[in-house]
């Protein structure tokens, strides 16, 4: 017989001179199936390989963490990490509105951190916004004041009857009197050039046995228009009032002139010359004109103004 070529013993996966073991307790191990992905930016179907694969022309191959491989545009930036992993997804529609969320995140963060100390404030000799505008020097918050002065006017007027009205018969007039002027008011000082006010305001003059007085509730502006000249210049100031209330005449006790319903406005000019702590003290000029139907009055005052401020 010819020489048969003898077969040689397998070693199997135990190595030489080791027993295999039957089938019933080993089989060759199976080859797990390999992940297939489909690519965010094209239709291939990508296996997890190291092997690169073909892509569409201007595209270039990229490798993720998640162990995928994926073919986008070589033109857009690239990441790579956990993150970012997260926002890519099998749409390439979501994925790209979620990369604009995350960086409009990013973005919004940014500016949040950047702008943040501009709204802390510690303590008021921080910047406040420029809201409470400058520090006051002069006056501020609440404001009390209350004038006294005599005055010298006239008035004249007619009974509050349509058909006495104009008529000589029933006309009284001061001519010139003497007479006074006092007023108080209360409200806020805005700054150190404006306060606001509401008061009330009484006018009388007196001739002989022919008087004239007058009451009104009236809202007063004090602006101090030379308050950037410096020095005293900051405590001269200027007053508009402006209200209603109403006046009569009498003439030896009995009513001879009714004025009904009346309207006041007036100017005044005052200087703060003395302060002491919160108050202030000077002299104030002023005019006063009342005005109705039937009666007319002209007052003009010289005399004391004191004010409190609870501020600075």
């Amino acid at each position: 017989m010819g020489a048969r070529s003898a077969k040689a013993p397998s070693l199997g996966p135990f190595g030489a001179g080791a027993c295999a073991p039957t089938s019933s307790f080993w089989s060759p191990p199976l080859e797990s199936p390999r992940p297939v992905t489909l690519c965010q930016r094209s239709s291939h179907p990508l296996a997890a390989s190291k092997t690169p694969i073909p892509s569409k022309a201007g595209c270039r191959l990229c490798q993720r963490n998640i162990g995928t491989e994926c073919h986008v545009p070589a033109s857009q930036d690239h990441f790579s990490g956990t993150i970012v992993a997260s926002y890519l997804t099998r749409s390439p529609e979501s994925t790209t509105k979620r990369l604009v969320h995350f960086r409009k995140s990013l973005l919004a963060l940014a500016l949040l951190a950047t702008t943040s100390p501009l709204y802390a404030q510690a303590s008021k000799d921080q910047w406040d916004g420029g809201f409470n505008g400058p520090k006051a020097t002069r006056r501020s918050d609440f404001v009390l004041g209350l004038r006294l002065a005599p005055a010298i006017g006239w008035a004249r007027g007619y009974p509050n009857e349509a058909s006495k009205i104009d008529d000589p018969r029933y006309l009284s007039s001061t001519h010139g009197a003497l007479g006074s002027d006092y007023g108080f008011w209360i409200g806020g000082a805005l700054r150190d050039w404006f306060s606001f006010a509401v008061g009330a305001e009484g006018i009388g003059v007196k001739r002989k046995t022919l008087t004239a007085s007058g009451y009104a509730f009236t809202l007063r502006t004090e602006f101090y228009p030379a308050w950037s000249l410096g020095c005293a210049w900051r405590d001269l100031g200027v007053a508009m009032d402006f209200g209603i209330g109403g006046m009569k005449m009498t003439y030896n006790g009995v009513q001879s002139a009714d004025g009904g319903s009346i309207g006041l406005a007036g100017l005044e000019v005052f200087h703060e010359s003395l302060r002491l702590g919160g108050f202030a003290f000077g002299p104030a000029l002023g005019y006063r004109q009342v005005f109705s139907s039937s009666l007319h009055a002209n007052v003009m005052y010289l005399g004391l103004r004191a004010a409190f401020y609870s501020g600075p």
